[in-house]
């Protein structure tokens, strides 16, 4: 009889290893929104470098950042939190009311990265939540 100390764990795949922490991934896009509101406030634009695939051959294009909020039909600007393609719905709502204007804007999404800070427990299920839609039917269903 073999006389060791066995273990139920399982060698983590490259895959696995590789991922980054869905909270990480929203700080992330947190921070290019509240540099964008910074830059528009400025009568400036933000774009980043993608990579894409044209006739086979992989090419390397800038394109504007997508702002993650808008202004209403009563000039007030709502936000809708992102996690990759899907809204980050907090509390049950796909928005949140800024204000009248993009100083406003900026303050809610600080907001949200002092609550990211502290890890605010309705902010990461809600974040959670987005990246297991974004798991195309995997895990959930």
């Amino acid at each position: 009889m073999l006389n060791l100390q066995f273990s139920d764990q399982t060698k983590p795949t490259a895959v696995k290893a590789r991922q980054k922490d869905p909270l990480d991934i929203f700080s992330e896009s947190l921070n290019q929104q509240i540099e964008l509101v910074k830059l528009l406030q400025a009568g400036e634009t933000l774009t980043q470098t993608k990579r894409r695939y044209v006739s086979g051959k992989r090419v390397e294009v800038d394109v504007e950042v997508r702002p993650w909020f808008w202004q209403n039909d009563h000039d007030q600007f709502l936000l809708t939190p992102r996690y990759s393609s899907q809204p980050i719905h907090i509390n049950n709502h796909p928005s949140i009311h800024c204000g009248p204007d993009l100083p406003s804007v900026q303050a809610v999404l600080n907001h949200l990265k002092e609550a990211l800070t502290d890890r605010d427990a309705t902010l990461t299920e809600a974040i959670h939540e987005a990246r297991r839609k974004t798991q195309w039917g995997k895990n959930h269903g």
